[in-house]
């Protein structure tokens, strides 16, 4: 029964969704997420709570009931029976539509404010104008992807909030290499990588300028 207003800064919603798992979708795993979010304070206990009511076997169900059909691999890790990252948001966005989300494109949230008073508000502004809501989900990302909509903008609105902001630290890297035949850009193969002390199996993907894939992002 909620009047449902998305603002989206991009010029489309979900390009971070379209990019996950190298274009095929990564959205969720056969084992226990919990246990791989970490916390000092009592967020912690939230995230295991909520993990434990949507494991992930009731969000491949949740999927499978609105017609997308998934798969495991080896590791865990559940994607689209298409390969297609698109296929996911293609379904989120069409279901949104039917709930009558209004989805609102290239339109940045430049302020956030809590309006005083017996029923308070918040007042979000954009460059297309203000909206006025007694909720908002704040759901930005990081800083890691600029060109996927990730740029850093969403900590600046906490810090106008009072929030307290930990030091943000790069993770989840590439391995570029100064000399690298880049003819074997796009090959994928499954690998073991070690550095510092570490070894880590996986799937390894070769690009232009050296080494990602799932292997490299955990070493």
């Amino acid at each position: 029964d909620c009047s449902v207003v998305l603002l989206e800064r991009m010029q489309e919603v979900g390009r971070k969704l379209n990019a996950s798992g190298n274009g095929r979708g990564n959205i969720s795993h056969t084992g226990e997420l919990a246990t791989h979010y970490h916390s000092m304070d009592s967020s912690g206990d939230w995230i295991r709570r909520h993990t434990a009511a949507w494991p992930g076997s009731r969000l491949r169900d949740w999927f499978g009931a609105h017609g997308l059909a998934t798969r495991a691999d080896r590791s865990g890790r559940v994607y689209p029976l298409s390969g297609q990252a698109r296929s996911v948001t293609r379904l989120l966005v069409g279901l949104a539509e039917e709930l009558g989300v209004r989805i609102e494109t290239d339109c940045e949230v430049t302020g956030l404010e809590r309006l005083p008073g017996r029923h308070p508000l918040w007042q979000t502004e954009t460059a297309n104008g203000r909206y006025f809501s007694p909720a908002v989900v704040l759901s930005s990302g990081g800083s890691a992807q600029p060109n996927l909509g990730s740029n850093g903008s969403g900590w600046e609105l906490l810090k106008r909030l009072g929030l307290k902001i930990t030091p943000v630290l790069p993770a989840l890297v590439q391995l570029k290499c100064s000399r690298w035949p880049k003819r074997l850009s796009g090959v994928r193969l499954q690998a073991t990588l070690s550095a510092g002390g570490h070894t880590v199996e996986g799937e390894l993907l070769l690009t232009d300028y050296g080494l990602s894939g799932i292997v490299t992002l955990e070493l």
